[in-house]
């Protein structure tokens, strides 16, 4: 047993009973208790009066916002024809549009078989939309061996960042700090890898 293990393990556990240096706020929480038992009591439905109910709230309530903002945004501003309308236009399209655009910023090709085999698309429908994109000058295609690759094309990679342009005041600092501050609630649900089995405040162990 390491020498970290050791201090861990002989840390005297009645010692937690002792500290209240983390709750700055009692008399809140004895509120929220209240509310919680007769919420309970009434019909087993909790109100979102806990952080943690906050928390996945702020969070439920900027993304919502971001990605509703973001389709008013492609509806009302982005041309009704070019590379976002035709990648846009169907689920299929748009996963192809992004693996062409990461592709080609990782200056690497896509084939019709990876593209199929890693967001289970059919191999003639990827084909098609492949080719599609190559005629519309969407896509570069290249032979190699008795296969072909693709990448996106200058037009294709504009088109992807002329979206970010836009859409990037959407990302404000709240939405950030919603989705960080609800990430750190994740961490503490007792849900595998999520759980923080060094949580030394869970005074029931």
């Amino acid at each position: 047993m390491t020498k970290d293990n050791s201090e861990i393990k002989n840390w005297d556990k009645d010692l937690n009973k002792t500290f209240d240096f983390h709750d700055i706020n009692p008399q809140h929480w004895t509120n929220v208790n209240d509310d919680i038992v007769q919420a309970l009591k009434v019909d087993g439905v909790i109100p979102p009066v806990t952080f943690a109910a906050h928390a996945t709230l702020n969070h439920l309530e900027s993304e919502l916002e971001y990605e509703l903002l973001r389709m008013k945004q492609r509806m009302a501003k982005e041309d009704q024809y070019g590379v976002a309308y035709y990648f846009r236009s169907t689920y299929p399209k748009y996963i192809i549009w992004m693996l062409l655009c990461q592709a080609t910023v990782q200056q690497k090709l896509l084939s019709v078989t990876s593209v199929s085999e890693d967001y289970g698309l059919s191999e003639t429908a990827v084909r098609s939309i492949f080719e599609e994109a190559t005629d519309s000058g969407y896509a570069h295609k290249t032979k190699v061996d008795r296969g072909y690759w693709y990448c996106a094309t200058n037009i294709t990679m504009r088109g992807y960042v002329k979206r970010l342009q836009t859409e990037a005041m959407f990302h404000t600092e709240q939405k950030m700090d919603h989705l960080q501050t609800f990430k750190s609630f994740l961490k503490y649900l007792p849900a595998g890898d999520n759980y923080n089995k060094n949580n030394w405040f869970d005074l029931t162990k």
